[in-house]
């Protein structure tokens, strides 16, 4: 039996499991940086909307 290893596809699941392991440091954000940095694009608004940012005060559809 031969086995052929397809490294485009260990590529991907490399990259798979580093977004998966590897916590995002928007996901350890505080309040304060979120309002610094963030909120200007999404709480809505017209930069919110020009720009396309989800609002996290509007409810997921």
């Amino acid at each position: 039996m031969k086995y052929e290893i397809n490294f485009g596809q260990v590529t991907q699941i490399i990259a798979l499991l580093k977004l998966l392991l590897i916590p995002s440091a928007t996901a350890f954000a505080d309040e304060a940086a979120f309002k610094k940095v963030c909120s200007s694009c999404h709480s809505g608004g017209v930069k919110g909307s020009m720009s396309g940012a989800p609002n996290v005060n509007k409810a997921q559809e």
